[in-house]
């Protein structure tokens, strides 16, 4: 009696690469479904990362404080929001900075120091 040969099965199809902004993205969403927002403040929190998703292209993890405070700079500067939208903005970022921290997905807020 003869052993046959082998059949390779696959099950599923090799994983692909995912995109720096599919993670990006996949943490706010994360970040979102753990808080109880109201449609109005979970849509205001998803423009206020995506501003900043669409100025950097940097991982969540290396963000710097420099570049936060970059940032707040452009928003002030060149989008010329108000000095409340913007500390709105900046409030949006550290929530969500704190819970990344705790979420252990960083292990530094670089918005600490960002008034």
């Amino acid at each position: 009696m003869s052993i046959p040969e082998p059949i390779l099965v696959v099950y599923d199809e090799p994983l692909k690469a995912i995109a720096t902004t599919d993670i990006r993205q996949a943490r706010v969403d994360e970040f979102l479904a753990s808080r109880s927002l109201q449609p109005k403040s979970r849509k205001a929190y998803q423009a206020d990362l995506r501003t900043l998703m669409d100025w950097c292209d940097l991982a969540w993890v290396d963000v710097s404080r420099h570049k936060v405070t970059q940032f707040k700079t452009f928003l002030l500067k060149e989008r010329e929001l108000a000095l409340s939208s913007v500390n709105r903005v900046l409030r949006t970022l550290k929530s969500f900075y704190r819970w990344m921290l705790l979420s252990e997905y960083v292990v530094a807020d670089p918005t600490i120091g960002i008034q």
